[in-house]
């Protein structure tokens, strides 16, 4: 909905936004792409996430679609947090190399 932003410090925002996280999709897909070598069910979940986006969520009002994405990112930041002040718990490895 960027086109409908009338301040120009907002709507540059935004279309960095929008940027970082077109990166960062790209950065997911070549991850999924590598541990599917490794016979995860990489396809299987992007089936389900897909259809629940197109079939579902789509369907949503825009101001439920909205705060259900706030919470979703909200949900990983925390998450990621988590994870980095417990790394001990998630990388079995000395090595700082194989954690990068």
């Amino acid at each position: 909905h960027r086109e409908f932003i009338q301040d120009p410090i907002l709507k540059q925002r935004v279309t960095s936004l929008i940027g970082q996280e077109a990166i960062h999709s790209k950065l997911h897909n070549e991850f999924n792409d590598a541990i599917k070598e490794l016979e995860y069910p990489v396809d299987f979940y992007r089936f389900l996430g897909e259809n629940f986006f197109k079939y579902v969520f789509l369907k949503f009002p825009q101001p439920l679609k909205l705060s259900l994405m706030a919470g979703i990112e909200h949900f990983t930041a925390v998450l990621a947090e988590y994870m980095m002040k417990h790394e001990k718990n998630f990388y079995y490895t000395d090595d700082a190399k194989s954690r990068a």
